[in-house]
């Protein structure tokens, strides 16, 4: 039911490939809930680079040189940007008005986010990997006055409404 937008990797599609076993409406809410999170660490990014300054700098929490399996990394304690973190989550959560989706847990100082500045420098890449989306949903009414942009959009999704779906 999902195939005609592009969703195939839903259970019972047509992909050959993994599949999602959960609802189209699950994944739905996961990937709102994920963004509203990023969006609010985007607007708290000055406080999180400052805890992380203080975090990487301070003298009461030390670091190991540990293979996190992503290379030797400094894997470091991070209480203050964790502080700033799970409070940033709660309110996410809090505001949803659905039950959460995806994971609780924030990852800080382990194998996964070694340490403050590795987890500014995923952050500071959402905003990298979602721009080209972006810039490509606020220009598709530009795009659709060309005739034959807007005949193909027609014909293949119906509306443009229905291609950001897609």
């Amino acid at each position: 039911q999902f195939s005609r937008y592009g969703l195939s990797a839903y259970e019972g599609g047509d992909s050959e490939g993994p599949t999602l076993t959960h609802s189209h409406g699950t994944q739905y809410y996961f990937v709102w809930q994920t963004l509203r999170l990023w969006c609010k660490v985007m607007k708290n990014m000055h406080k999180l680079w400052l805890c992380a300054d203080m975090d990487l700098l301070s003298i009461a929490t030390s670091y190991s040189l540990l293979n996190t399996g992503q290379g030797l990394n400094r894997v470091q304690p991070c209480p203050l940007v964790g502080k700033v973190m799970r409070h940033l989550l709660t309110t996410t959560q809090q505001e949803a008005g659905v039950p959460w989706v995806g994971l609780s847990v924030v990852h800080l100082g382990d194998r996964d986010v070694p340490n403050a500045l590795i987890f500014i420098d995923k952050y500071t890449q959402i905003p990298r990997f979602l721009s080209p989306l972006v810039s490509f949903l606020q220009g598709l009414p530009e795009l659709c006055q060309d005739a034959r942009i807007y005949a193909y959009i027609k014909d293949r999704f119906g509306s443009q409404d229905k291609l950001k779906l897609a």
